[in-house]
């Protein structure tokens, strides 16, 4: 018997919309033939549990070290330069004059944007930051380069908070057709399998666009849920619940989503003047929503803050004798 951390994938309205009547069909089928699509599918003895092989990682040293990335530095770093000079000039004299060494650099950098994204999938995490420093010094008026220039700054900020440890390994990851679970073996350690959901996660939603169960969100099943320091207002993100009406129990959150077809909600909490949540207030708040695998996130302010205490499944999964490769 093996320890392995467990997760939730969730589907969106429309997919659930889709298969409202046959959601057997969605997780035995829809879902599993999807996953092998992005991902390399292994056969073992089990009829419920399904394996699959993430492809190789690469590390941060990888990204950096790399020609494409030297390009990019170079040429994105050439427009902001050209674009200062643009915006300066609308500044002064109210008028946006776009010279041809501006429009070549605009598109060089452009392309050597998505040549990077391209080769790096692990860069797709950089599209969700938000950060007063993407939008630096872009004026509306001065419109060429913008987008340019704001997705080159979320890939640098995200380069900056990616961790410098290795991932260039191949990891193994079972899907639970009984009830939509996602097992990682325990010997990974907490960190990495966080790393590697997320992966996983942005990996599929890459190629949403071909894929039939649409974006996706992963979420951990919670034993419990702690939030890291004392805070006087949190906001929770709770994600599409799957499953018919009546799984949803009688969560506000979940019915409410339902109900509008929104993919998320967030609640906000706030204490009164000079308190702070207790912990466990936390676990009241969230109720069957961290522990079915729904709860998203809680975060003050952008931040998030939440520790997960993440469910830990005994499973003997026939056909496979070691989980530690």
């Amino acid at each position: 018997m093996s320890k392995y951390y467990t997760f939730k994938i969730n589907v969106g309205p429309d997919i659930l919309k889709l298969y409202r009547h046959n959601m057997d069909q969605l997780r035995s089928f829809v879902i599993p033939n999807a996953l092998g699509e992005v991902f390399t599918f292994e056969e073992i003895e089990s009829k419920e549990i399904m394996k699959y092989v993430s492809s190789k990682q690469h590390s941060k040293t990888d990204i950096l070290d790399s020609a494409v990335y030297k390009k990019f530095i170079s040429l994105t770093k050439k427009l902001e330069l050209e674009y200062r000079k643009v915006a300066e000039e609308y500044e002064n004299t109210g008028r946006v004059v776009y010279e041809p060494d501006f429009l070549k650099s605009a598109d060089d950098a452009n392309q050597a944007l998505k040549q990077l994204q391209q080769d790096f999938i692990e860069l797709d995490g950089a599209k969700n930051i938000s950060n007063d420093d993407v939008d630096e010094g872009l004026l509306f008026r001065v419109g060429t380069g913008v987008r340019c220039l704001q997705g080159s700054r979320k890939v640098k900020l995200f380069l900056k908070d990616m961790s410098d440890e290795s991932q260039n390994k191949q990891n193994m990851f079972y899907y639970d057709k009984r009830n939509e679970y996602i097992y990682l073996s325990t010997d990974l350690g907490e960190n990495q399998v966080l790393r590697q959901v997320k992966v996983i996660e942005e990996t599929v939603n890459h190629s949403a666009y071909r894929l039939n169960i649409g974006e996706i969100t992963i979420n951990p099943v919670s034993d419990s849920v702690r939030i890291s320091g004392n805070y006087s207002s949190l906001t929770l993100v709770y994600s599409y619940p799957n499953g018919r009406e009546k799984d949803a129990d009688d969560r506000d959150a979940a019915l409410s989503l339902k109900k509008t077809g929104a993919i998320r909600k967030e609640e906000k909490f706030i204490m009164p003047a000079d308190e702070k949540f207790p912990n466990e207030i936390i676990n009241d708040i969230t109720g069957g929503m961290s522990s079915d695998g729904y709860l998203k996130d809680i975060k003050h302010g952008k931040k998030s803050i939440v520790k997960w205490m993440i469910k830990i499944s005994e499973l003997v999964i026939p056909g496979v004798i070691d989980d530690k490769k």
